[in-house]
């Protein structure tokens, strides 16, 4: 697994050949800064980490 920042998720969300779902797309990239934001915040008891 290797880390992603907020800077990595358009990039690994968006889809450069479909552009008819970009609302969509630009959508979850919101909720999941929003949600990132609220875990680094600390606003939240839930967390990213992941044991292997």
């Amino acid at each position: 697994c290797l880390p992603i920042s907020r800077e990595d998720l358009p990039e690994r969300i968006l889809d450069p050949c479909s552009h008819n779902l970009r609302e969509k797309e630009e959508d979850t990239i919101f909720c999941w800064e929003l949600f990132l934001n609220k875990i680094q915040g600390k606003q939240t008891r839930l967390s990213m980490s992941l044991k292997g």
